[in-house]
Formats: C-alpha cells, sequence, structure tokens
C-alpha cells in the first residue's frame, strides 16, 4: 500500500510537472502565434478599377491591386508596408506615431473619413498622411516617398480607421499643389509688402485669416475693404488698429481668391 502510494503520488507529480510544462509553452508561443493569425486575417476585397481594399484589422485602405502588404516588426506600434516592389509606403499606427512635422514639408489640415487629418507633401517628393487621434489614443501616419503625389492622395483618401464612421473626401491633390503654387505668387506679389503669415508688418499676419474670419470677409477685405468697413464691426476695429491705413482693391477672380485661400491656410515648413 504504502509502495502503491509512492507511485501514485509520483505519477502526479510526473502529470503537474507535463501540464506546467504545456502552459510555459503556450505562454511562450501564444504571442506569435497571435501575431501569425492576425498577419493571416489581413483580407483582400476586389473592388473594381483593377483596385483592391486592404484590411488591416485597425483600418483598411484601397490601392492598386498589385500592392501587398508585407509585415515590419514594430517595438510599440503596428507598422507595416504595402508595396508593388517599384513603390512602397509604410504606415505606423500606435502612441508615437510620426508626425510628419520635419521641414519641407507642406501641410494642410484636411479630414479623412470624417476624422481629423493633416495631410502633407515635399517639393523634392514624398506625401503622406497624418491622424492624430485615429482611435482613441493611437495615431495613424501612412507616407510614401516614391509614390506619384496624386496617386499617393487617391490611396490615402481612402483610409478608414475600425470603428469611425463618416464620409470620405480626397485631400490635397493636384488642386491643392497648383493652388498653393499659384497663390504664394499672389502673395509674393501683391501682399508680402504689407503682410507676412506669421508676423504682423505693415498689417496683420495672414496666417488662416479665413479660419479666423471666413471667406466672405476675406473676399470683402480684397474686393471692397470701404464697404466692409462700414458694415463689419471687426473690419472697423482692424481698420482703426492700424492707422486707418486704406487697403488696396484688387479684383481677383474667384479662382485667385482660392489659391490665395489655399496658400494662407497651408502649413509650410
Amino acid at each position: 500500500m504504502e509502495a502503491r502510494g509512492i507511485i501514485h503520488s509520483q505519477n502526479i507529480t510526473l502529470l503537474a510537472v507535463i501540464v506546467l510544462s504545456i502552459m510555459i509553452a503556450l505562454m511562450v508561443t501564444t504571442p506569435d502565434f497571435l501575431s501569425k493569425k492576425r498577419d493571416s486575417e489581413v483580407i483582400y476585397t476586389n473592388i473594381g478599377n483593377r483596385w483592391h481594399k486592404i484590411d488591416l484589422g485597425a483600418f483598411s485602405i484601397e490601392t492598386p491591386s498589385e500592392f501587398k502588404y508585407i509585415k515590419e516588426q514594430g517595438i510599440d506600434s503596428y507598422v507595416g508596408l504595402i508595396t508593388n516592389k517599384i513603390d512602397t509606403f509604410y504606415f505606423d499606427y500606435g502612441w508615437y506615431s510620426n508626425e510628419l512635422d520635419e521641414q519641407g514639408f507642406i501641410r494642410s489640415y484636411d479630414t479623412i473619413n470624417g476624422v481629423p487629418a493633416i495631410t502633407v507633401f515635399s517639393k523634392t517628393g514624398g506625401a503622406g498622411v497624418h491622424i492624430p487621434k485615429a482611435n482613441e489614443d493611437n495615431k495613424l501616419t501612412v507616407f510614401s516617398s516614391t509614390l506619384h503625389k496624386e496617386l499617393a492622395f487617391d490611396i490615402f483618401s481612402t483610409l478608414k480607421i475600425s470603428g469611425r464612421n463618416g464620409r470620405t473626401t480626397k485631400p490635397l491633390g493636384e488642386k491643392f499643389i497648383q493652388g498653393f503654387s499659384k497663390g504664394k505668387q499672389l502673395f509674393n506679389t501683391n501682399c508680402n509688402v504689407c503682410h507676412a503669415l506669421d508676423i504682423k508688418l505693415v498689417g496683420p499676419h495672414l496666417r488662416n485669416i479665413v479660419q479666423r474670419t471666413n471667406r466672405e470677409w476675406f473676399v470683402g477685405w480684397i474686393q471692397n475693404p470701404t464697404q466692409l468697413i462700414k458694415t463689419n464691426e471687426k473690419a472697423a476695429k482692424l481698420f482703426y488698429e492700424y492707422s486707418e491705413m486704406k487697403h488696396p482693391v484688387y479684383q481677383y477672380s474667384k479662382e485667385e481668391i482660392e489659391d490665395l485661400i489655399i496658400f494662407t491656410e497651408a502649413l509650410e515648413k
């Protein structure tokens, strides 16, 4: 009886060791298993015109069908590449995603899928989008240094964050790029004698002037400042603040005014 009891105790101990070993093995392998499962669940859905949607879990994006997801190892973010082996863009989803605020980027505020975003492009190549609050504390950055700007913004405009609903708008694009250039030329030709973008000169600074007033106010100040001063209290206060200096009248076209607004609203670093 005593020997049988010892054998029974040894069997229990051996079984416990086996169970513990299995549990340790599971604990070690589970994170990698879950990672592989997440990658295997990346879903490609054809949407016509030789494009497909890539569902990456945290968000989805639409690209030409030859672009494929490639896993990258992130330290504290969900990162990866999407490439057709010629052009590539990367994404970084997490707390510390690159805010794309480096020197040389022309930045503009926009919305993508109803979510506030910052879109950027560089004169020397490269375009990207940064969503400061993609979901709770997570940020999302998508950037390409090789894609043509038009294709890049076509792709970025399809971003949809999981759990966020809204209407998708196309950020930037050729209209913005051309408008920025034309608006800058108008500003340098007619405005910068009295105005700067970010500091007061003879007149007030003009960065985000439409956000600080409104479009109708801005157009009135350009095309009929005397009438605006008579009918708008804020314009009158500004007139007296700057020593009652008369503003020149410019009969800009609607397109020229739009170009000037694009330039004054953009953030160039």
